[in-house]
């Protein structure tokens, strides 16, 4: 699971490919997608669009009630309500 800085970073330095590489399919929440996509003009926006399209990134949605981060944004509270709701989980990667 990973958040929307942190896509819009791999994305900006040419290394969003490392993802799957490292990873296999990444799950993002619709938050996170939702940020990354506002607007298109975001690095990330065309690589993320790209790796939803091909499977390598699953937009998944989550409760908004459950665990509450206030000091954190919308995106990396997803990140870690989806992490916290999917036990399998494995990695987590926030930029907090």
């Amino acid at each position: 699971m990973v958040d929307a800085s942190s896509l819009i970073g791999l994305s900006a330095i040419g290394a969003f490919h490392l993802l799957e590489r490292l990873f296999g399919t990444v799950a993002v929440t619709r938050e996170v997608w939702n940020e990354v996509m506002a607007g298109g003009g975001l690095p990330g926006a065309a690589d993320l669009d790209a790796a939803v399209a091909t499977g390598r990134v699953r937009v998944m949605d989550v409760q908004t009630d459950g665990a509450d981060f206030p000091r954190l944004g919308a995106g990396e509270a997803s990140t870690l309500r989806l992490a916290m709701a999917h036990a399998g989980a494995k990695l987590v990667v926030i930029d907090e």
